[in-house]
C-alpha cells in the first residue's frame, strides 16, 4: 500500500509541475526570442508523470500477485 501512495504523490508532484509549466507567463523579445523563465519544469514534470506512472502500474501489479497467491 505505501508504495502506491508514493507512486500516487510522485504522478501529482509531476502533474503540478507540468501546470506550473504551462501556467508559467511566456513572452517573446523584441529580439525575436521566446521566454519562458520556468521551462524546465514540462521536461521535470513529464518525466515525473512517466516514472509515476510507471511505479504505480509495476506496484499495482506486484499488489494484485500477492493478493492472488495469500
Amino acid at each position: 500500500m505505501k508504495k502506491i501512495i508514493v507512486s500516487i504523490i510522485i504522478l501529482l508532484i509531476g502533474v503540478v509541475c507540468l501546470m506550473g509549466g504551462k501556467l508559467a507567463p511566456s513572452e517573446v523579445l523584441p529580439s525575436g526570442q521566446l521566454s519562458e523563465p520556468f521551462f524546465f519544469l514540462l521536461p521535470i514534470g513529464s518525466l515525473l508523470v512517466l516514472i509515476g506512472l510507471i511505479a504505480l502500474i509495476v506496484s499495482l501489479i506486484l499488489t494484485a500477485k500477492s493478493k492472488k497467491r495469500g
